[in-house]
């Protein structure tokens, strides 16, 4: 009889609902939320639709109805964007229903979208790494992968290990001429700072042990400059004052002797 009672029906309903799901029983909770959302009740009880949809989603999920969850999840999460909070929360739960469906790259999609609404750097790279965790489940991903990959790099360059995790994934799915221009560019960058720091040497180093001949002048000229910075960085390196001269050589520049060449970059 409570619950054809006007206007507490909805309030009933609701409390009604958070018991069967506080005692295990999901699907007569759902029923309960379910109706709420049907009848817009959200207003009633003090709650966004968003919200309201949250916990209908949840329950659909927990009763293995994940596709109805993402699709209500979606709806909930755009509907909250001016709240970053429940905007986030339900991201988390509509991941979760992707991954249930088996469909990971909805699902970094998702993480992809909402990194791209923070307001904190440092919000923004949490959800780029879990964005990236999840594209590297779906092997057809590549380019969003780089994407994600390359966000988080811009956003914290100073970790060594995001920018080698960029620099695989460009190997793996732009090709190893792709992942040569980009350790190039960023050994050109460091340089162009005057870093010389373990991750900047670490480059470096790559840099100039994966350049080989090209047609290029400019890529010619820039893979000079690199080798003479290793030589400079490291002059007692007999591979990089060897791999210099060769360079040179195959630049025809043989005026330069090796002795020459090598005490000119002290």
């Amino acid at each position: 009889a409570a619950l054809r009672l006007e206007p507490e029906a909805p309030l009933v309903r609701w409390k009604l609902a958070s018991a069967l799901a506080e005692l295990g029983d999901d699907l007569r909770a759902s029923a309960q939320v379910e109706a709420l959302l049907a009848s817009k009740s959200h207003e009633v009880l003090g709650l966004s639709w968003s919200e309201l949809a949250l916990r209908a989603g949840t329950l659909r999920l927990r009763l293995g109805k994940g596709e109805d969850a993402a699709i209500l999840l979606e709806d909930a999460r755009l509907a909250a964007a001016g709240d970053a909070v429940l905007r986030d929360a339900i991201a988390h739960v509509e991941i979760e229903a992707h991954l249930v469906n088996h469909h990971p790259a909805a699902a970094a999609r998702v993480a992809r979208a909402v990194a791209r609404e923070q307001a904190s750097p440092v919000d923004e790279l949490s959800w780029l790494d879990r964005c990236a965790d999840l594209i590297a489940e779906d092997k057809t991903a590549g380019i969003a992968l780089v994407d994600a990959l390359s966000r988080a790099w811009s956003l914290d360059p100073e970790t060594p290990g995001r920018y080698w995790r960029l620099h695989e994934a460009m190997r793996t799915y732009e090709g190893e001429e792709a992942a040569r221009s980009l350790l190039r560019a960023q050994a050109l960058a460091d340089a162009s700072q005057s870093r010389s720091d373990d991750g900047a040497l670490t480059r470096l180093r790559a840099a100039c042990k994966a350049a080989g001949p090209t047609d290029s002048p400019l890529e010619g000229a820039q893979i000079h400059v690199l080798m003479e910075r290793r030589v400079a960085l490291e002059p007692d390196s007999a591979d990089a004052v060897v791999a210099l001269a060769n360079a040179v050589a195959n630049a025809g520049d043989l005026e330069r002797p090796l002795p020459e060449l090598h005490r000119s970059l002290k």
